[in-house]
Parts: C-alpha cells; structure tokens; sequence
C-alpha cells in the first residue's frame, strides 16, 4: 500500500471527500533524513539467531503451502475469483469472490494446511480489476508531467487505486526540488476521466501521494 508522503519536518496531510482521498502538495523539505533499517538479529545470541531464521522459514513453507491452495481456488473459478492474499500466520489466507464462493472453489480448499477467510460478495472479479488496472496506468501518462516518476495500482482489500508521484532526490544544498504537483488535482482529473469514459471503479478511492526520491537513475 502507497502511504502518504512524509519528509523530515513535513507530513503532507489528508484531504478525504467522497470516492477522492489525496495528500496536498508537499512544500519544499530538509533533506530526506531515512535511516536503513536495523538489522533484526542485531545483540542476539547464536542460539537466538538460529531459533529467528528457522522462524522465518517456517513462516515462508506455510505461504508456499497457502499460495498453491490460492491458485487451485483461482483454478476452479476463475469467473468469480476476486482475490488471494496472505494474512498473519495465525489467521492463514483469504480468498475473495465476485459473488457467493462456488462449491468447486470451496472443495479446492479443502486441501489447505492452516486457517483461512472466505469473502463473498466484493462486486468485482480479479479480471475486472485487472484492467482497472490497466486503464489507471493508461490514463496517468496523459496526467502526469513528463521526466516525473510515479508507480501505480490498486488495494482489493482497502478499495483504493494509489498512485505514488516522486518529486525527485534532494539536491547538494540539502533542499529538496520544488516541483509544481498537486496530488487533489491529479486525483479530480483521474475521477473526471473515468467518469466520462464510463469506467466501473467499483466504488474505489483514489489515493494520490507525492514523495522525494526516485525509483530508477
């Protein structure tokens, strides 16, 4: 999920109206104070290590074991499949359907080895959001300035279509780039253009954040 900017000294706020929800421009910032994250096994005996990694191995067999059951219940209907995904170990998996689950996605998952959520009723298939998807990336080469960076997609779970715009790395001077982006105007312009190409959004919100930095040189 695509968060809501936030630089040393400045977090861009939210602005949340019906079917809109998006970070107001953010102002010229300090220099980008991240840290890299902390080794997690930093101060551990040899003992603890062993006994942290041979936790998350167990943690990866069980996702393996739950991402072959997602995809045999994909398999059985594709037609109403909504969606998979893992949820923390001791809830398992969740698979989402269009409509009511189908008894051929119920049987397949039969075979599953830890807890699992079935969701029905969601009111969209992953085929439908695939190509929501697919026009959202379409319709921000036309909105989005060009020389900008920015990532898109969608979150099923949290009904959001999140569009991340990067303003660019700090210069020398420590100030990062003023760029002139308005993330509630991109937002408006992509409702306006779904909107008037008759695009289904399934009642998503759309979330725009902007951020310093770059995905690529």
């Amino acid at each position: 999920m695509l968060l809501a900017a936030t630089m040393a000294g400045c977090t861009a706020p939210q602005v949340d109206a019906q079917s809109l929800v998006a970070t107001s421009p953010a102002e010229c910032a300090p220099t980008n104070t991240a840290t890299p994250e902390p080794d997690p096994t930093e101060g551990m005996t040899e003992e603890e290590r062993q006994a942290f990694y041979d936790e998350m191995m167990a943690a990866s067999a069980w996702q393996e074991d739950a991402g072959h059951v997602i995809a045999a219940v994909k398999a059985a209907a594709p037609d109403e499949f909504a969606e998979g995904r893992m949820l923390p170990q001791e809830t398992g998996f969740q698979v989402s359907f269009d409509g009511a689950a189908p008894p051929e996605a119920l049987a397949a998952l039969t075979a599953a080895t830890v807890p699992y959520k079935v969701v029905e009723n969601v009111g969209f298939t992953e085929t439908e959001t695939g190509q929501l998807s697919d026009t959202l990336g379409t319709l921000l080469q036309d909105i989005i300035e060009p020389g900008l960076q920015w990532s898109a997609g969608l979150d099923p779970q949290e009904r959001e279509l999140e569009v991340e715009i990067l303003l660019g790395e700090d210069n020398e001077e420590g100030q990062a780039p003023c760029r002139s982006v308005d993330p509630v105007a991109v937002a408006d312009d992509l409702a306006a253009r779904f909107a008037a190409d008759g695009v289904d959004t399934f009642g998503f919100d759309i979330v725009v954040t902007t951020n310093w930095g770059e995905m690529w040189p």
